[in-house]
């Protein structure tokens, strides 16, 4: 049996969520610049940039809408290991198409990648702190879990 490397499998899950209107190798071309930009200004492997991305953004509680009577309560429940790396995709993908700038996919989710790492005020931090502070709120409706 091979040995799967866990960081190709992050970067495949990449190629996959960002494929522009099913152009898996344009994709891949853009994503192998950028990671190549990233590696040459930050002078580590794509491995470690690749996870320290998914570990920055990784949340372990998400806010779910649920409906009890009448009322519709939000409530915090545990995220499995999917829709986390689900979440962290979604974030970076958010906070891409979310960017004003008038330049190319490519430089803003370069620069999105490269404030995410660097601890900056990014828009993908800023949804992961906003899903914190829901579920922060919401703590007391954890009973509804059930």
């Amino acid at each position: 049996m091979l040995k799967v490397n866990r960081s190709v499998n992050l970067y495949l899950k990449l190629v996959n969520y960002f494929m522009l209107c099913g152009k898996k190798i344009k994709m891949k071309e853009i994503l192998d610049k950028v990671f190549g930009r990233l590696v040459a200004l930050f002078l580590v492997p794509l491995e470690e940039i690749l996870l320290c991305l998914f570990d920055k953004l990784r949340v372990f509680v998400e806010i779910k809408k649920m409906k009890r009577g009448r009322r519709t309560h939000l409530v915090p429940m545990p995220t499995k290991s999917r829709r986390k790396l689900h979440l962290v995709l979604i974030y970076i993908f958010e906070s891409v198409l979310q960017s004003k700038s008038k330049i190319g996919f490519e430089d803003r989710l370069y620069i999105e990648i490269k404030k995410i790492v660097l601890d900056e005020p990014s828009v993908a931090l800023d949804l992961r702190n906003k899903n914190n502070k829901f579920v922060r709120e919401s703590r007391a409706n954890l009973h509804y879990r059930w």
